[in-house]
C-alpha cells in the first residue's frame, strides 16, 4: 500500500504526538493476560494456577465455567476502557492545540481522521497479538485449563470489540469539545441500546400483548447493539420477563451461560461492521463541523439537537408510559411532550446570558 506524502507526514506527526498514549494503551491491553501472568509465574506455581482459573473464566466469557472465588473481572473492562480512552484522547487532546492549524493545511479532514485511526487500531491489534502469542505459549508450557483455540476465539472477539470501542470514541470526539464531554457522551451511548430495547419491549408487551418468546427475542436482538454485552452477555440468556402494571420497571430472570457457545465469527464480523460504520460517521461529521466552538458542549448544532431530542424522548417516555392506557394516547402524549421538551430546551439555550453588574454604594 503506497501512501501519499501528506498522509505519510500526518502518520509521522501522529506517532510523535500520540506515542505516549499509544504505548500506554498497549501496556493496559496486555496488563492482565501478560504482565500479571508473568508476575504469577515468578511468584509461585500455585498462584499461577489460581490466576489461570480467572483467565479461563474470562477467555470463555463465563459460559459453562464456575465463577472463581477471587474473580476481579479485570479482563472484562480494562482492555475496552483503555481502547475507549484512546479514542477520546487521541483527537480530544489535539483540539486544545494544533487541530485548527492542521485543518488549514492542504491535508483533508478525512486524512486527519484516518491518521488518528490507523495508529490507534495498530496499537490495539498489536496488543491483542501479544496477548494471543503469550497465552498460547503458556498453554504449551503449563497444564492450563484453557487451550489455544479458546485463546484465539477470545482474541478475535475481544480484539474486534476493542476496535469498536476505540472507533466509537473517536467518532464521538469529532463532535464534542473536551475529553470529559466526550467521555460522558460515550457513557450515554453505551446506555442507549439497553434503554431503547427496554422501551420497545415494554411497548410491545403492553399494547400488543406479545408472547414471552418475542419479548426475549427483542432483548436478544438489542444486545447486538450493546458493545458491553458482547463480553458480559447479560441479555443473551434470558428465560422469563415479568412486567409491573403501570410501570416501566421490568423484572428479567436469567439463567447461566452453560451450553451457550457464541458464534465468534458472526459476532466479530458484526463488530467489524460497526467499526467501519463508526469510522465513516467520524469522517462525515468531522468534515462538516466548525471548530470554532465557543466553549459549547457540542461542536455542531445538529449534534446538540439530536442529543436534546434523545433526552426529551427518554424523559417523555418515563412520564407518559405509566399513565397512557392505550397505544393512541401513548403516541399522542409522547409526541407532544417530546416536542415541547425539545422546543423548551432550544429556547432556553438560545437566550443571551445576563450580565450582572455591581454598583458600589457611595455615602
Amino acid at each position: 500500500m503506497i501512501l501519499s506524502k501528506p498522509m505519510q507526514g500526518l502518520l509521522d506527526k501522529e506517532w510523535r504526538h500520540s506515542r505516549g498514549y499509544l504505548l500506554a494503551t498497549l501496556l493496559l491491553l496486555i496488563y492482565a493476560p501478560v504482565i500479571k501472568t508473568i508476575f504469577y509465574l515468578l511468584w509461585s506455581e500455585t498462584g499461577l494456577m489460581q490466576w489461570g482459573q480467572e483467565l479461563n473464566y474470562a477467555l470463555h466469557l463465563g459460559m459453562g465455567i464456575r465463577h472463581p472465588s477471587s474473580y476481579t473481572g479485570i479482563m472484562e473492562w480494562l482492555p475496552f476502557m483503555s481502547s475507549t480512552l484512546l479514542g477520546i484522547i487521541i483527537l480530544g487532546e489535539e483540539q486544545r492545540g494544533s487541530l485548527q492549524y492542521l485543518v488549514s493545511t492542504p491535508v483533508s479532514r478525512r486524512q486527519i481522521i484516518l491518521a488518528k485511526f490507523f495508529p490507534g487500531a495498530a496499537a490495539i491489534l498489536l496488543g491483542m497479538l501479544v496477548n494471543t502469542l503469550f497465552l498460547m505459549g503458556l498453554t504449551w508450557l503449563y497444564p492450563m485449563s484453557f487451550n489455544g483455540i479458546d485463546v484465539l476465539n477470545w482474541a478475535l472477539l475481544a480484539g474486534s470489540l476493542c476496535l469498536a470501542c476505540f472507533t466509537m470514541a473517536l467518532m464521538v470526539a469529532t463532535f464534542t469539545t473536551g475529553i470529559l464531554a466526550a467521555g460522558a457522551v460515550v457513557f450515554l451511548l453505551g446506555l442507549l441500546p439497553g434503554m431503547f430495547t427496554s422501551m420497545i419491549e415494554n411497548i410491545a408487551a403492553r399494547y400488543f400483548a406479545v408472547s414471552q418468546s418475542v419479548s426475549i427475542h427483542i432483548y436478544t436482538i438489542g444486545s447486538y447493539f450493546d458493545l458491553h454485552d458482547y463480553i458480559t452477555r447479560s441479555e443473551r440468556h434470558i428465560t422469563h420477563i415479568d412486567h409491573y402494571a403501570n410501570s416501566v420497571v421490568t423484572v428479567i430472570t436469567r439463567t447461566g451461560h452453560s451450553g451457550m457457545v457464541p458464534d465468534y465469527l458472526l459476532e466479530s464480523g458484526l463488530l467489524l461492521v460497526g467499526v467501519l460504520l463508526f469510522l465513516a460517521l467520524a469522517v462525515i461529521i468531522f468534515g462538516r463541523i466548525s471548530l470554532l466552538t465557543g466553549g459549547s458542549l457540542f461542536v455542531s448544532s445538529s449534534a446538540r439537537k439530536i442529543g436534546m431530542g434523545i433526552l426529551a424522548l427518554c424523559i417523555s417516555y418515563f412520564l407518559v408510559f405509566p399513565r397512557a392506557e392505550t397505544l393512541l394516547k401513548f403516541s399522542i402524549y409522547l409526541v407532544i411532550l417530546t416536542g415541547l421538551g425539545v422546543k423548551g430546551t432550544v429556547l432556553l439555550t438560545s437566550l443571551p446570558p445576563r450580565k450582572i453588574t455591581w454598583k458600589a454604594k457611595v455615602d
